[in-house]
């Protein structure tokens, strides 16, 4: 997962333009971000897997606030640390600085590294980075192709990516849907679209699935 999060890394920033506020200081902790998804991967696809490779360094980030590196962290484990899990502040904090978070279950630093490897490995499997035309940021299927939508369904659980196909019916073609898979945005993991509709910031649209 350490190459694939370089890849992301690179698609973020040819992004630039669409995404607001990508600055050099920015720029620089996504440089750091790799490094310490570095420093995971190495030890994940180590055979003599040992607390030294991530103690040796451990990097003072400061992270300030903002979309872009929250939503870019969150993407990274598509906003789990396991199946049953959601991440939280404490659990960035305590990734980014290779220490377990105070007051849990870990019994060694090394059960608390093979977790973050396993959500790493998890998050990124067959998923790479994407940006919307609004500057939202995710996580979908390798299958997403650009101009796929992401959506939110009544009901759903999770944002899901259709994609737009014609279908003809007698003399006219209605416009239809092929269902790619979910995903995981940024912002829209919690009922947040729902309130968006209620702000009038988002519309409702029907959807022919096929």
């Amino acid at each position: 997962f350490g190459n694939i999060q370089d890849e992301w890394n690179l698609t973020l920033l040819a992004a630039s333009e669409s995404i607001k506020g990508l600055t050099e200081d920015i720029r620089y902790i996504l440089g750091k971000i790799s490094s310490i998804v570095g420093h995971y991967s190495a030890y994940f696809s180590s055979k003599d897997a040992n607390s030294d490779m991530l103690t040796e360094t451990e990097p003072k980030l400061v992270m300030p606030e903002g979309y872009i590196l929250e939503a870019y962290l969150h993407s990274l484990l598509c906003g789990r640390t396991s199946s049953g899990e959601r991440i939280t502040n404490g659990d960035i904090k305590a990734l980014i600085s290779f220490q377990p978070p105070d007051n849990t279950s870990f019994t060694t630093k090394q059960d608390f590294f093979k977790k973050i490897c396993k959500a790493f490995e998890a998050g990124m499997r067959r998923r790479k980075l994407a940006i919307s035309k609004h500057g939202y940021i995710g996580a979908v299927l390798q299958e997403a192709q650009p101009d796929d939508l992401i959506c939110v369904l009544f009901g759903g659980t999770v944002p899901i990516v259709l994609r737009k196909i014609d279908s003809a019916k007698g003399n006219s073609t209605e416009t239809a849907y092929h269902f790619i898979g979910e995903c995981y945005l940024h912002g829209f993991m919690d009922a947040e679209a729902i309130a968006m509709l209620v702000k009038g910031t988002r519309n409702v649209q029907d959807f022919i699935l096929k």
